[in-house]
């Protein structure tokens, strides 16, 4: 995880002018939960009680739940990016009645710090590890109108292509060490002391005789070659070769290796098992500095479509080749759902036939969807983290100078603003990191929110702004 350090900087901008907004953030009540992967996640009656809200005085169906953009926020200026919080889709269970009784529950579809996707066109995944946070955040708020909530995604009638496997990955990264002490580039396990690190996932439901893609990612220290040997349930599947670093002053601190391999599953018996282990076995070079890291491990492969454990989130590359498919899901019983989250901010119900135990469902796939299967019996609790006061980033149209501050030192950054204010006529704005967060990444600590705020208050400046200071 990145160190934060404090530092001050000017900044000198340029006029713009553009209208303003207001953020959601500005009026009512709100209360700040996280979650910290993929998945379906409840809000209860004692949840809400512990985050300060009195549950039998509320109308349920104006609760409202908000988030920001998934992922880290994208760094060029001319990327899409959400610009504040978005409502999302939930269910209220027991809303019906207008009362927020003991067994009633909040359901929301909440996403990870992380970004990933299924690469149609390489047939594998691809996964953004966040650099700032563990958590994503989810921010809940009792409105005067009704929220917003899923609709039913109808089960088409007809006779279509069976779904009965999903596309899957396993996937590991740790971001312990910066060697340049620098920019956005960390890794994970080191190899010096010890020189093998195992890592074990539980994967049941591998397809017999399928393809499983692997992508390993290494960097090395090391001014004499080495290399890596990569194991597969203890099968041999990669020996990845890195050169020698110069050995000289001010060179560069290691180089990187990054192999793609592919191979059937039956050379490694990944479907006769559920534990699927891959090994890293670093070979130190000669004498001298030679030590090993690693970045990350991506591993796709096909699974039989099923319910493992408390939910599932699947996506199947092979029924964007029908127009509409019918999916096959199994091992469920008639207490368990699927929603439609492919849109993450408008998730929705799917409507499912129950077969024994299989759920069949048809649904159009023009394009790639993605679903999630779960019980509601089971599935884990957000999180509360705080509650938010009122804020509005978004309304500031106009400023000469904005002061950005760490909440610890608010009271003295207001002080120096109206400093600056009755000796230089400077008018300004003094606003926190933590708030900067909640309106232009979601809440989590992304410091490209603080670029993104300052250029928007850029572009919305009635007159110049002219001085920022960190």
């Amino acid at each position: 995880m990145i160190k934060k350090n404090c530092f001050f900087i000017f900044l000198f901008l340029y006029s713009a002018f553009a209208s303003g907004q207001s953020s959601v953030l500005s009026s009512g009540s709100w209360y700040k939960f996280s979650v910290a992967s993929d998945g379906i996640y409840k809000i209860d009656f004692q949840l809400l009680q512990k985050a300060g809200i009195n549950p039998s005085q509320i109308n349920p169906k104006n609760i409202k739940i908000f988030a920001g953009q998934r992922g880290m926020l994208p760094q060029p200026n001319n990327a899409t990016r959400i610009n504040d919080l978005q409502e999302v889709s939930i269910t209220v269970v027991g809303e019906a009645d207008g009362k927020f009784d003991a067994g009633d529950l909040i359901l929301f579809y909440g996403q990870s710090p992380d970004n990933f996707y299924f690469d149609q066109k390489s047939k594998t995944f691809f996964y953004q590890n966040n650099l700032f946070t563990d958590k994503n955040f989810y921010f809940l708020t009792i409105s005067t109108t009704p929220g917003k909530r899923n609709v039913v995604s109808e089960n088409l009638a007809g006779s279509y292509p069976v779904i009965n496997q999903y596309d899957e990955f396993g996937y590991y990264e740790s971001d312990k060490y910066n060697l340049l002490h620098s920019g956005r580039q960390w890794f994970g396990e080191q190899f010096d002391q010890t020189l093998q690190f195992p890592i074990q996932f539980n994967v049941p439901g591998i397809i017999p005789n399928s393809s499983i893609t692997l992508i390993s990612h290494v960097m090395a220290e090391s001014i004499t070659d080495c290399s890596y040997d990569v194991s597969y349930n203890s099968t041999k599947i990669l020996n990845q070769k890195i050169d020698a670093i110069p050995n000289i002053p001010y060179g560069i601190k290691g180089s990187t290796k990054a192999d793609t391999i592919v191979f059937n599953e039956s050379t490694v018996n990944g479907a006769s098992q559920n534990a699927q282990t891959i090994n890293y076995q670093f070979n130190k070079g000669g004498p001298g500095i030679s030590i090993g890291y690693l970045d990350y491990i991506l591993f796709s492969f096909k699974r039989t479509l099923a319910l493992y454990d408390a939910q599932t989130i699947f996506t199947s590359s092979e029924s964007v080749l029908n127009s509409v498919s019918t999916y096959q899901v199994n091992a469920v019983s008639s207490g368990n759902l699927v929603w439609d989250i492919t849109d993450a901010f408008n998730t929705k119900t799917q409507a499912t036939q129950l077969n024994i135990n299989s759920f069949l469902f048809s649904t159009n796939t023009n394009t790639l969807k993605k679903f999630v299967v779960f019980d509601p019996s089971k599935i884990s609790s957000a999180t509360f983290e705080s509650t938010v006061p009122n804020q509005n980033l978004h309304g500031i149209s106009s400023a000469d100078l904005l002061i950005i501050s760490h909440p610890s030192f608010f009271d003295q950054a207001s002080r120096l603003a109206s400093f600056r204010q009755s000796h230089n006529q400077l008018t300004g704005s003094t606003v926190t990191t933590e708030a900067i967060y909640n309106e232009y990444s979601g809440g989590k600590s992304d410091f490209t929110a603080i670029r993104d705020f300052v250029r928007d208050v850029f572009k919305k400046s009635n007159g110049p702004l002219k001085y920022v200071l960190l």
